[in-house]
Parts: structure tokens; C-alpha cells; sequence
């Protein structure tokens, strides 16, 4: 139960941070709304255009925008909350070591200057990779009858019953509303619970087999058929926001705008239309050349270019399902252009789910690198250079007859391996005996996945 308390407190403190995930925070009672009409709660991640997310993942399961707020709001007040537990009030100090100010809208804060991604964006791929995790690792877990027990389930229930009592203590007048204010319509008891049941699962399910050993056979069996999730990819990616071709719209008296279903239909109307426009650009080049002369672009003080994401592996690539499929399709190639339509899930004040274009990402495929080159694993015994003398510094310095010496106890030992058994077995004492590199007590010198380009 403290646990849970002080995750709650934890979550007040962070207003500043989470209000800043969508476009106007929700305030209890208010009716405050994003540029498309959606009423995100203050813990909610929004699309570029106010909307709320929904993310599909490898796994095979559509997330709710709600399930997505879930992970994502979790992440960062369970991250703020360890700090603080460690730094007390020096816990801003730390973020901002970070280089995050807590007491300003992630959203607005950029965490890499090369991509503009803000640290929104940063917690928001974070959290979708846990969520990634825990589905798969509970479809593992129920495809093998592995249940949370009764203890769990009682862990639970109580951490519900916190909720449930805790909630009026910070203004609300029951866990649905302290939910909906802090990820978005859509939030309730229930589906938050069922989250719960699932991360509980998947993290029992995985600190019971992760000291489980792996053999080789069941790594060649895994990998046969995932070929393209151990390949690697290279290509160029530009994303037309919705957002940015809106246009009219009305400002209400707090200077919330909204806009009508023509506009916004408009807007994705001619979003689409320069999408269309790239992908006829013909090579990488050509692409970014036609991104900079987009209209939408013409007032940019300086040039606007696709992002270009060099040797990628497939289970990294940050795209939908269907562009990472055109990516791995056997007959692309270099200069390839397509568009992909991004959808949102946006979750009306009744519960009601629609599902709109928010964004297109025009994807340039450049490259594919199968990753077929063998690595070796070897053995290696040192012999070292034996000086006794120093220069000015104080570093040791070896002389070529002292460098010269050492290469010929390397060759008499290496010929003394030769003339005996030559296995690796008898190489392995040998090095024991002769070589000058401690580490060989631990690995035997052993030295794994060695690729040929390795300094």
C-alpha cells in the first residue's frame, strides 16, 4: 500500500511534465479540448494534431489509446517516483542533469537536436517497447498455462482498493474520474486493472525463465524463420503532419481552436497530395530535393530534409506494420518511394472509438544488409613487451629488439602447439600456462563473435 501511495503523490508532483502531452491539459470538470475535439487528461500523449494514440505492435495486438497512456504515464511517474525516492528534493537537479526541466510540457522539450525528437517522443517509444514486452510475453505465459496466484491477485485488489480511496483525497469523486483526469477518456477501473493483471503476468512470467539456459539448437531454431528480424535496413524517412495543412478553424475565449469535419478533411486531403508528390520524386536524392520544395516548406528559414536511418535492424525500425513489410519485400530497391497513411484512435467522452489519418510517412528505401557474415570465436594468447625503461612521461617505451623478442616467444609457442595435438583443448592449457593476459582466468582467453571489420 505505501508503494501505491507513493506513486500516486508521485503523480501529482508531475503535472507540470505530463500536462504537456497534450495539447491543454483537462482539469477536473473543465471542458477544455484539443484541436480535433478529443479531451485528453492531463497524463495523456497526444498525436501532433491533440489527437490520442494508438500504437500497433509486433506482437499482433492493437493498443487502445488509453492501454498506450496506461504504459506511458506509468513509465514516467514510476521513473520520477525511484528518483525521487533516491534524490528527495535535488530530484529536479537530477532531470535536469538530464536535460529535462520537470516543470515543462515534455512535448516541448527536445532530447535530440538532430531529429527533433522531444522527450515526449523519447518515453512515448520507451513505453510502447514495454508494452511490446509484456504482450508477448504474456501470450507466451497463457499459451503455457502460467497464472498469477493467488497472492498476486490479492497484491492487486489492493492496489485497487488504494486507488479507490485515494482518489477523493486528491479531488475526485471516484477512481473512474482520477483515471479519465490523468490518461484520457476512455480510462476506467476495470481496463486499468486488467493492465495491472497483464504487467503483473509478464514480469513473473519473465523473472521465472530468465536464468533458464539456452542451447545452440534452440537459437538456430529460432532464428529460422525470422530471417528479416536479423537484417538490418537503410533508409530515409519524411512525415506530412495532418496538422499542419489545417486551416479557418475557431478559437474559443481560453484560445483552444477547433475545426470543423471539412476543414480537417481538407487538411488531410492536401497532406496526402504532397505525400503523393514525393513518392513520384524518383531516388533519395531527388527526395529530398522535392521535400524542400513542398509549398508547405517554402517558409522554413532553413532547408527541411528527410530523416535517413543508416543499417537499422528490422526489429527496430520505428515505422507501421505494412511500411516495415514494404521495406522487407525481396524486390525493393534503392530509390523506392511509398506512402503510408498513419491512423489514430480517437476516444470520445462516451467511449467511442474513431479511427482517423493524423499523419503519411514517405519512406525511401536505400539499402538492406542481410547480416550473413560468419563470426568466430577464437582463443588468443598474449605475450608482452618486457621494458624497464620510461620516457618523460613516464610511459613505458619498447625498443624493436624488445618488440622483437616478444613475436619470438609468440612463434616458439605457437610452433610448440603445432607439434603437439593442435586441438583446442591443447591450446587452451598452453595458454594457461604461457600467456600474459589475466583474463584468461575467467574465459580461458576465449574471445566470441568476432565479426572481420572488428578494430
Amino acid at each position: 500500500m505505501k508503494k501505491w501511495i507513493a506513486f500516486l503523490l508521485a503523480m501529482v508532483l508531475l503535472v507540470g511534465m505530463l500536462a504537456g502531452c497534450s495539447k491543454k491539459s483537462a482539469n477536473k470538470g473543465s471542458g477544455s479540448s484539443t484541436a480535433d475535439g478529443t479531451t485528453p487528461g492531463q497524463g495523456a500523449v497526444t498525436g501532433g494534431d491533440g489527437s490520442n494514440i494508438a500504437a500497433v505492435t509486433d506482437a499482433g495486438h492493437q493498443l487502445s489509446s488509453v492501454i498506450v497512456n496506461y504504459y506511458f504515464v506509468d513509465y514516467i511517474t514510476t521513473l520520477y517516483q525511484s528518483i525521487y525516492e533516491s534524490f528527495g528534493e535535488n530530484t529536479s537537479v537530477y532531470f535536469a542533469y538530464m536535460g529535462i526541466n520537470v516543470s515543462t510540457p515534455l512535448n516541448t522539450q527536445v532530447c535530440d537536436p538532430d531529429t527533433g525528437e522531444t522527450w515526449a517522443d523519447y518515453f512515448l517509444k520507451t513505453a510502447l517497447e514495454q508494452a511490446k514486452s509484456d504482450l508477448l510475453l504474456c501470450d507466451k505465459a497463457n499459451a503455457e498455462g502460467f497464472r498469477l496466484d493467488e497472492n498476486d491477485r490479492k497484491a492487486i485488489e489492493n492496489d485497487v482498493k488504494t486507488l479507490q480511496t485515494y482518489a477523493p483525497y486528491l479531488g475526485y469523486t471516484s477512481a473512474d474520474e482520477y483515471l479519465v483526469a490523468t490518461y484520457g477518456n476512455g480510462a476506467t477501473l476495470a481496463s486499468y486493472q486488467t493492465y495491472m493483471e497483464n504487467s503483473a503476468l509478464a514480469a513473473k512470467y519473465y523473472n521465472a525463465h530468465q536464468d533458464m539456459p539456452v542451447t545452440d539448437a534452440q537459437i538456430r531454431e529460432h532464428e529460422k524463420d525470422r530471417y528479416f528480424d536479423y537484417s538490418s535496413f537503410t533508409y530515409a524517412v519524411y512525415t506530412i503532419k495532418v496538422s499542419d495543412y489545417l486551416t479557418g478553424g475557431t478559437e474559443t475565449a481560453d484560445g483552444t481552436k477547433t475545426y470543423t469535419q471539412e476543414e480537417q478533411d481538407a487538411a488531410r486531403a492536401a497532406a496526402k497530395a504532397d505525400a503523393d508528390k514525393l513518392k513520384n520524386a524518383g531516388g533519395f536524392d531527388a527526395f529530398d530535393t522535392a521535400i524542400t520544395q513542398l509549398a508547405i516548406n517554402a517558409d522554413k528559414t532553413s532547408a527541411v530534409t528527410s530523416t535517413k536511418y543508416d543499417g537499422v535492424k528490422y526489429t527496430k525500425i520505428q515505422l507501421q506494420d505494412s511500411a516495415k513489410l514494404w521495406l522487407v519485400n525481396d524486390t525493393r530497391k534503392n530509390g523506392d518511394i511509398a506512402v503510408f497513411a498513419n491512423e489514430t484512435t480517437q476516444t470520445d467522452a462516451q467511449g467511442n472509438n474513431t479511427a482517423v489519418i493524423t499523419s503519411y510517412d514517405v519512406v525511401c528505401f536505400m539499402e538492406r544488409n542481410d547480416n550473413l557474415q560468419p563470426l568466430a570465436n577464437v582463443r588468443h594468447l598474449l605475450v608482452e613487451f618486457e621494458s624497464s625503461n620510461t620516457d618523460k612521461t613516464g610511459a613505458t617505451t619498447y625498443s624493436q629488439e624488445e618488440k622483437a623478442a616478444a613475436k619470438a616467444e609468440a612463434e616458439r609457442l605457437l610452433q610448440l602447439w603445432k607439434e603437439g595435438e593442435a586441438t583446442e583443448e591443447s591450446f587452451t592449457a598452453l595458454l594457461k600456462e604461457h600467456t600474459d593476459d589475466p583474463g584468461v582466468v575467467n574465459n580461458n582467453g576465449l574471445d566470441e563473435h568476432i565479426h572481420p571489420e572488428s578494430p
